[in-house]
């Protein structure tokens, strides 16, 4: 067991680089930027890996987190458990939650122009500006257009 310990971490290390104190993990990484290592037929999470090397199993409900906010640093002096919700509380005393919502969101496909064009020009029973018309022309379903007309949208909340 010794054995495969010191050569999962020699894996480990043998794929990282120092940046700024950081042990940056240089392979596989998941779309969040966390490094990815192949170990026991499953892909783990690299940080997750060095912490059990060097302190055994993570208990359940906990996770790993980064003090240096660098998702694939490995360093083991930079890594400390917690749970999910003492990491959310240190990325938001940290500034890193950002949430977009409305136009800022990247997944948005309406402005607040096209918003109040939707709610100026709906009529119901209306061929050209029914909520099935409407969402043809902008693009989107027709629960996106009900939700706008009854308010329910995220622009309700931006109107003045």
């Amino acid at each position: 067991m010794a054995n495969n310990k010191l050569s999962l971490l020699e894996k480990l290390t043998s794929k990282c680089v120092v940046e700024n104190h950081c042990l940056v993990f240089k392979s596989y990484t998941s779309r969040k930027g966390y490094g990815l290592i192949k170990t026991d037929n499953k892909l783990k999470l690299a940080h997750r890996v060095m912490y059990e090397i060097h302190h055994g199993e993570i208990p359940a409900n906990m996770v790993v987190m980064h003090k240096c906010d660098n998702p694939p640093c490995i360093n083991i002096e930079h890594l400390i458990l917690g749970t999910q919700a003492e990491n959310i509380k240190d990325m938001h005393s940290k500034g890193r939650a950002v949430f977009n919502s409305g136009e800022n969101n990247q997944n948005c496909k309406l402005s607040i122009e096209q918003i109040q064009q939707i709610k100026t020009r709906y009529k119901p029973y209306c061929r050209k500006n029914s909520t099935y018309a409407l969402a043809l022309e902008f693009g989107v379903n027709r629960k996106t257009i009900e939700l706008i007309i009854n308010g329910k949208h995220w622009s309700s909340n931006n109107e003045s």
